[in-house]
């Protein structure tokens, strides 16, 4: 088998493994979506429940399959050979057959249908496949098929020699030679485009007609001899050699190990947040293990810069290697700490919450712009790091206040005011009292559904207000007890 069929075999089986992926990751997307409509008719706090369980089910399979593809790149990297098993082996034997099947279909279309000497087949943006015929000072668009039900070989069209007759389909339509002003061809962003060699953009009396490609580049331009095929050129080679290989000098080894190491530190935030915001349970623990996934992934951005990235992916798109992307540990955690801090706790006074945060902010902003160097780099990047240190250190300041806080609170009697709930779709439902302070103040604070309903406008409550770690007070109220 020579060196062409060979790449050709080749592109088909990266063909037929994206399709598998594709429809195992559409499938576990359609499970969730579906689950989580159907959770909606669930009572609390079973609804929540089940969510939790969801989302770990969801994260696990991630996890599990990352892990395994990481794996399987980092053994064909370092030429590590693994025999097939039976299983495998029938698999294989199955795509070769697959892959011989679709040999003889394309020989009998090039046949048959002058395939890239008079005719090219052409997919437009909405998923419509046309059969292009070159005639004279024409090109006639045949309308064969799409994107979903294929190609129907009844509307393709064998005889060239009466261009009257293949115009049959409302969908069908011409284009005079004359009348197209350009041509620009984009390759392709993977080998696994199933339309082959990318896209094509006709400019045509002001109008623009764009398609998927199922040629390769010399045969659209021995197709379009008549018009001016400009080349488009790709985003990466705008960036140098140096920066678009910068991955190719890292151990592989290394290199696949923390790439392990982000897809773990993923997970645990994905858990870590779903238990945390749909359970609550551990807020401590689970408030800390968030606070330190925010820090590893700033250790790792800042101690191995040449590994990962928080912009620019597509300036290594020429390397084997592209650069790992660590957006989600620094956003996810600040996040859902802040949305938990916004729904538990009620500050009594806020100048030492914005006196901690705008330090808390200097401080991490100086760490990013003296331990990190991607921003030096990129002028964007500046803007996106001053934006994580600001969600992040609003995030951190109020729960390190009451974490660290194990003072006695002050306990003072107060009258319920007033008294409501506030839910929406499947999130927990909050209980809501108005109480007033020991300053006097009036507020409303967050109490247990069991609370809520042993209560009357006019009960009494025990405010219990602390002091916070950080001076920042806030209260809880509880069932008033009698000594």
């Amino acid at each position: 088998m020579d060196k062409d069929q060979e790449e050709l075999n080749e592109k088909k089986q990266r063909k037929l493994a994206k399709a598998k992926l594709i429809g195992i990751n559409a499938g576990m997307l359609a499970i969730f979506l579906v689950g989580l409509i159907g959770l909606l008719l669930i009572p609390k706090p079973y609804g929540q429940i089940a969510i939790v369980i969801i989302i770990v089910g969801v994260a696990v399979f991630y996890l599990i399959r990352r892990i395994s593809t990481n794996k399987q790149e980092w053994q064909a990297e370092m030429g590590i050979e693994k025999l097939p098993t039976e299983r495998q082996l029938k698999k294989i034997e199955e795509t070769e057959r697959f892959i011989k099947q679709l040999e003889a279909e394309e020989r009998e279309l090039t046949e048959k249908y002058a395939l890239n000497s008079q005719s090219i087949v052409m997919m437009d943006v909405w998923g419509k496949i046309y059969q292009c015929i070159k005639q004279h000072d024409m090109y006639y668009f045949i309308h064969i098929g799409n994107q979903l039900s294929g190609i129907k070989k009844e509307k393709m069209i064998s005889d060239f020699s009466d261009s009257a007759k293949f115009m049959s389909d409302k969908k069908d339509f011409t284009m005079e030679k004359s009348q197209v002003t350009s041509m620009l061809y984009n390759q392709p962003n993977t080998a696994m485009n199933p339309w082959g060699a990318g896209t094509i953009t006709i400019k045509m009396n002001g109008k623009k007609k764009h398609f998927n490609l199922s040629c390769d580049e010399p045969t659209l331009k021995s197709f379009f001899d008549g018009a001016e095929l400009q080349q488009k050129k790709k985003k990466a080679e705008k960036y140098s050699a140096e920066e678009s290989e910068v991955n190719e000098n890292v151990d592989g080894k290394r290199y696949y190990a923390l790439k392990n190491a982000l897809a773990i530190l993923n997970f645990i935030i994905i858990i870590s947040s779903a238990i945390f915001l749909f359970l609550g349970l551990s807020y401590i623990v689970v408030s800390a293990v968030l606070i330190l996934c925010f820090v590893a992934a700033f250790v790792l951005y800042s101690k191995y810069s040449d590994v990962f990235t928080l912009s620019e992916l597509k300036s290594n798109k020429g390397s084997s290697r592209k650069k790992l992307f660590i957006f989600v540990p620094f956003i996810a955690p600040p996040i859902v700490l802040a949305i938990r801090a916004l729904l538990d706790f009620r500050f009594l006074e806020w100048t030492n919450f914005f006196i901690y945060s705008a330090v808390a902010f200097v401080v991490v902003a100086i760490l990013f712009f003296v331990f990190t160097k991607e921003y030096r780099k990129s002028k964007p990047m500046v803007a996106g790091i001053l934006a994580i240190s600001l969600l992040f250190s609003m995030a951190f300041v109020p729960n390190v206040n009451f974490n660290l806080d194990f003072k006695d609170p002050l306990i003072i009697q107060s009258d319920v005011y007033d008294m409501k709930t506030s839910s929406s779709s499947n999130t927990p439902t909050q209980y809501i009292i108005e109480i007033k302070t020991s300053k006097g103040k009036v507020m409303q604070l967050e109490i247990s559904k069991e609370l809520y309903e042993k209560l009357e406008i006019g009960d009494i409550v025990d405010v219990h207000e602390h002091g916070g770690f950080l001076g920042i007070p806030y209260a809880f109220a509880y069932e008033h007890t009698t000594p």
